[in-house]
């Protein structure tokens, strides 16, 4: 073990991210853009991680940023943050952000976290 990475809270939880995020691609062995992931319009700032099946249009991630399968992101900017599977983002500018799984999400709060099964408009 060369580093003890917690993840006992928000903050935490996101500079482990980063930090694994970091790792990974520096080791080059995992690829951290699915194939399946559609990106029109969209930058990507490395490192991030986007699972399979994710569409993001007309947006800016990254860095720091993991996002989960069947995701669809549009018209936000993100970065430093953890966004579960099967969650819809629009309009959003976050920061430090952790968005649980099944959310819809439209909004420009920066620093939030939002559970599981969530609707935010």
């Amino acid at each position: 073990v060369d580093e003890w990475m917690d993840c006992g809270n928000k903050q935490v939880t996101l500079e482990t991210n980063g930090k694994m995020l970091n790792f990974l691609l520096n080791d080059g062995k995992e690829q951290l853009i699915d194939p399946s992931a559609e990106l029109k319009n969209t930058t990507v700032v490395e490192p991030c991680y986007i699972g399979a099946n994710v569409t993001i249009t007309n947006s800016t991630i990254g860095p720091n940023v993991s996002i989960g399968k069947n995701t669809t992101i549009e018209n936000s900017t993100i970065k430093n943050s953890l966004i579960q599977t099967s969650t819809s983002i629009r309009n959003a500018k976050l920061n430090e952000a952790m968005i649980g799984n099944h959310v819809q999400y439209n909004g420009d709060f920066s620093k939030i976290s939002i559970g599981d099964y969530s609707v935010l408009e």
